[in-house]
């Protein structure tokens, strides 16, 4: 339970419990997971740019995020949604990895990572499941995988995810607690915040016109007005590579990229937008997920 009454992505918290256990309930136990986590997605990121476009591409990434105004901040304070940018990348590497050494266990573990992303940040289920499907429907029609394949995916990813699922039935709904022998599902006093999505705003129009003003004034301007979300003056990927962002994505439009480097830069750019879309007042960690896209 966070935010005075409503919920907390729970991930963090678990992740945390062996540094308090370690190191005593202090500030450096609390941040801990996110700053290896943050180190691990900065590793997770350059590997993906090698095997999507090989070269120099890897050298320039490094040199990109490590100045990176965004990377800076989200390393630094405890913050639980700050995880998901990190878990979706490495899941994406492991994907990428797993088409092109064609090692399907690596497709699998992607899946079950996609499936934990879930406990870092709620607005995942909006984000999570169409990047999946839509991969899944490629990966199907290339015959990268098999159908028995895609169905031990599935399998995995709902394994891991049911409980993610469950509880937002639950306060939805507003049905009761469910207290099982291993974990509780928890009913919340608060709101599910669910009415921060245009699919339950009461001015659903007006809502999405300014959903786009607010996310091309984050995409371009590079600032969402919060201290903790963008350095002034420098935005949250650097203002003055902007431009270079624009020609990165004019780049990955050309024929010289590799089909799947585009099926998975397209496909994680339309659940970005998607998330910008239908989030009320977005800001950089609302769109948490386009950030290593971006870089």
């Amino acid at each position: 339970t966070a935010w005075g009454d409503s919920q907390m992505n729970v991930l963090m918290s678990y992740m945390m419990i062996p540094w308090i256990k370690l190191l005593g309930l202090n500030r450096i136990s609390i941040l801990m997971p996110t700053i290896i986590m943050s180190i691990c997605g900065m590793a997770a990121g350059c590997k993906l740019v090698d095997y999507l476009f090989g070269g120099w591409m890897p050298v320039l990434f490094i040199a990109v995020i490590s100045c990176n105004p965004w990377h800076y901040i989200s390393s630094r304070w405890a913050l639980e949604s700050n995880l998901f940018p990190h878990f979706f990348v490495i899941s994406i590497l492991l994907l990428v990895c797993g088409i092109t050494r064609k090692k399907t266990w690596m497709i699998y573990l992607s899946v079950f990572i996609m499936g934990l992303s879930h406990y870092n940040y709620g607005l995942s289920i909006y984000v999570v499941p169409v990047f999946l499907l839509i991969i899944c429907i490629y990966m199907l029609k290339s015959k990268i995988i098999s159908f028995v394949q895609t169905v031990i995916a599935l399998i995995i990813y709902f394994v891991v995810s049911w409980p993610f699922y469950l509880m937002i039935i639950i306060n939805v709904f507003g049905l009761p607690t469910i207290n099982l022998p291993f974990m509780t599902i928890p009913s919340f006093e608060g709101g599910a915040r669910s009415g921060e999505t245009l699919f339950f705003s009461k001015e659903p129009l007006h809502q999405l016109f300014e959903n786009i003003k607010n996310l091309i004034k984050l995409v371009y301007l590079q600032s969402d007005g919060l201290i903790w979300s963008s350095v002034p003056n420098f935005g949250t990927v650097m203002l003055f590579l902007v431009p270079v962002m624009i020609l990165g994505f004019i780049r990955v439009c050309g024929r010289k990229t590799k089909e799947i480097s585009r099926v998975i830069i397209f496909t994680w750019l339309a659940v970005s937008v998607f998330d910008g879309l239908i989030t009320d007042e977005i800001n950089s960690t609302r769109l948490n997920v386009a950030l290593y896209l971006s870089i």
